[in-house]
């Protein structure tokens, strides 16, 4: 055949996230072209579609004539025509093609045009210039500010509950005497705030340079949301709206946590983002925090799943974030190691031209992850709180997952205790931790709601949240009703009838030391006045239940967010 094909294939939406991110389009539709006599032609033919038909499963092809194609993609196919027959002519008018080396000979600078072509642009988006020597092998120019007056950022990232806070607090233990460790950490784990980041970077960056030259180096600890895709934080980091604080950082390494235990929502279907964040190009050190102190065919299952997905990163052991051995330790805080050529050109095949845009194009997938953050200034139940997030695992729903709830974080206050407790809860791994602050810690969140609450998960509503964690609260006491006769069971009466069975007769009957008797010749196991100290009984009980229904209209029972 010598027709250009072009093969128009329409995805679903929920498959979206499975094509690279580059190609993803509005319209959930993906073209390729298969110029004629080429071995991609002929495969389409000769197998692709022939499979298809046969069978069932496979997805329908229909075939569209040139002119029943929409007018924009008539105007493509007729320029691949064109492009065939043009060069389809000059090949038969030449009788002769010119080698390499001929060509070289007569233009001095082919090769090097060839060399620069081939890094200079991946599909139609050009590469940075600060890149391009990187790719072409070449020794980059020397940058105008030095390594030693940058600050550099060592980025930790992973899905939450991970345990990459714990490793940001290990590593901001480290060197204290010569190193000023500054922790960059939003809330959120589902989206991104950059003006919180640029400022809390702009004041990281300002006060390194307000400091003496001799004294400290300030490295900063960026802990990234967990939810969010790794080239959108970096991005944000590199592209700071100032010209002088983005000269000044430089990002140094990229460490990924993983817990093995926190990582499967249902079956072999991980948790969104977790293998993004082990792309090519965008992570230096993978980190499992978990299952690492025997055989554990959990953890063999997922490094070799990263091992498709990422031949090059460096896997690491330790358990609870806590890294222990140097040769570790310096991996996680090069200053260098993101900007390796390697990790470069990767980066410019799996997300071209992300340092040109402002944000990298949508991972479309059939899971919306949310956050839900709650302020609140009253104290909350110890017991009930973790009765509930224990009671988390049993509930999570199958897929599309929707109201459940992967992750908890937050400030509080317990009360039976004056103290404020940093707590988090991971869902799926089961992992409940508990650090106590003291009692005159001052929370993070400043005014009237000084504790608060952020929970992690998919399609979460606020509302929902409220009540779930109102239920974590001292509740109001329910109102008790009026006693009745029908109420009193019959060890009630008993003992009524033993309070008052030495009670004077009335007039007319005595007690033969077996039964009450009366002069008509009555016989009764009970007090002939029992009803009467039953209905006194009634009237004490409903008026201390009085008493009681006024001390609860009377107490002030404010709601916990109010």
């Amino acid at each position: 055949m010598a027709t250009s094909v072009l093969l128009i294939i329409t995805y679903h939406t929920w498959s979206s996230f499975k094509v690279p991110a580059h190609l993803v389009t509005p319209d959930n539709t993906l073209y390729i072209v298969f110029p004629p006599r080429s071995k991609a032609h002929t495969h389409l033919y000769g197998e692709v579609l022939t499979h298809w038909k046969e069978d069932s499963e496979m997805p329908a092809v229909n075939r569209i004539a040139a002119e029943d194609l929409p007018d924009e993609l008539d105007k493509l196919h007729s320029y691949l025509q064109h492009v065939h027959r043009e060069t389809g002519r000059v090949m038969s008018a030449t009788p002769s093609h010119l080698s390499m080396k001929d060509a070289v000979h007569n233009l001095p600078h082919l090769a090097k045009f060839l060399n620069h072509l081939s890094v200079s642009t991946v599909i139609t988006v050009p590469v940075s210039r600060s890149d391009l020597p990187h790719l072409l092998q070449k020794e980059p120019d020397i940058s105008v500010t030095s390594d030693k007056e940058q600050v550099v950022v060592t980025v930790l990232a992973g899905v939450p509950g991970s345990e990459k806070e714990s490793l940001c607090k290990t590593l901001s233990q480290l060197g204290k005497d010569h190193i000023r460790w500054v922790v960059v950490r939003q809330m959120e784990e589902c989206t991104l705030d950059a003006g919180q980041l640029h400022k809390m970077l702009t004041s990281a960056v300002t006060s390194h340079l307000q400091q003496d030259k001799n004294r400290r180096q300030t490295k900063v600890l960026l802990v990234a949301p967990g939810f969010v895709n790794t080239p959108d934080v970096i991005g944000a980091v590199l592209r700071h709206p100032e010209a002088k604080i983005r000269n000044m950082l430089k990002i140094g390494a990229i460490t990924v946590c993983i817990d093995p235990l926190n990582t499967f929502m249902e079956h072999r279907m991980l948790l969104p983002m977790l293998l993004n964040h082990c792309a090519q190009g965008w992570v230096n050190n993978i980190i499992f925090t978990s299952q690492t102190k025997a055989p554990s065919e959990l953890l063999d299952t997922i490094q070799s799943m990263i091992r498709s997905v990422n031949s090059d990163v460096a896997l690491l052991l330790a358990e609870s974030g806590e890294v222990k051995r140097s040769t570790d330790l310096d991996q996680i805080l090069s200053d260098s190691a993101f900007e390796q050529p390697a990790m470069i050109r990767a980066r410019q095949l799996l997300y071209p031209g992300w340092k040109l845009q402002t944000k990298t194009p949508p991972l479309k997938g059939p899971l919306k992850m949310n956050d839900v953050i709650l302020k609140f200034s009253r104290p909350l139940e110890k017991s009930k709180l973790l009765q509930r997030m224990k009671a988390l695992p049993s509930s999570l729903s199958k897929f599309p997952f929707e109201g459940n709830i992967y992750h908890i974080y937050g400030l509080v206050c317990f009360s039976d205790s004056p103290s404020t407790v940093d707590i988090q809860y991971t869902t799926l791994s089961q992992s409940l931790v508990l650090r106590t602050l003291g009692a005159h810690t001052q929370p993070v969140i400043r005014g009237q709601h000084q504790y608060y609450m952020v929970f992690s998960g998919c399609m979460l509503k606020q509302d929902t949240m409220k009540d779930w964690l109102r239920s974590c609260a001292k509740q109001k006491p329910a109102k008790k009703q009026h006693l009745t006769r029908k109420d009193l069971t019959r060890a009630d009466i008993a003992k009524i009838h033993k309070d008052h069975h030495l009670e004077p007769l009335p007039s007319g009957w005595f007690y033969n030391g077996t039964q009450f008797v009366s002069m008509a010749g009555e016989r009764s196991n009970h007090h002939p006045d029992v009803e009467n100290f039953i209905a006194a009984y009634l009237k004490t009980s409903n008026e201390e239940i009085d008493k009681y229904n006024a001390t609860i209209d009377k107490e002030k029972w404010p709601d916990l967010f109010a």
